[in-house]
């Protein structure tokens, strides 16, 4: 119908707007990229309310405010920040309490969750997130890198190493 296929536009010119916001920030036009951060979560917010099911538009949703709420914070915006941080908590919270039957999608999800609440200081409970995506899809390397992150801000420096480590092992491009 034609709401599917307004909501299918919706989501894709979203992801274009956050890779291309991502590839902006990536290039030190953090003023850019915030526009074309907030132009896909509206993008996203639209396919969201016209019915687009499934979980990936959730799971970028969440991303795309995670990114915008760092550039917030990069910018000295700490309230911003700190907002844009405890929604992507919340859409987290709903998405986890929804349909979720895909085990990536789920991973996803809690590394979104943990993510935000690491940007918020939150180290202990983004661990339990962090561990809870690496139990779910034990081979993805971001997650032991950004548990490993949480885990040397809440002062476990050798379980942050292990961390780290196993991080290089699966990918040896990442970074520390």
């Amino acid at each position: 119908n034609s709401n599917s296929k307004r909501a299918k536009s919706y989501y894709s010119r979203g992801r274009a707007k956050y890779i291309f916001g991502q590839f902006e920030s990536q290039h030190g036009n953090l003023t850019e990229a915030q526009k074309l951060y907030q132009g896909a979560i509206s993008d996203y917010t639209e396919a969201i309310n016209l019915k687009l099911g499934g979980l990936r538009v959730h799971n970028y949703t969440g991303q795309v405010k995670y990114q915008l709420a760092k550039l917030e914070s990069k910018q000295g915006n700490t309230e911003a920040a700190q907002n844009l941080y405890q929604e992507v908590i919340s859409d987290s919270d709903e998405a986890i309490q929804s349909e979720l039957k895909c085990d990536a999608c789920r991973s996803a999800i809690h590394h979104n969750r943990g993510a935000a609440k690491a940007g918020l200081g939150d180290h202990n409970r983004a661990i339990e997130d962090f561990n809870e995506s690496i139990r779910l899809r034990p081979k993805k390397a971001l997650y032991y890198h950004d548990r490993g992150l949480s885990k040397q801000a809440f002062g476990q420096h050798e379980a942050a190493e292990a961390d780290f480590a196993k991080a290089k092992e699966l990918d040896p491009k990442i970074e520390k």
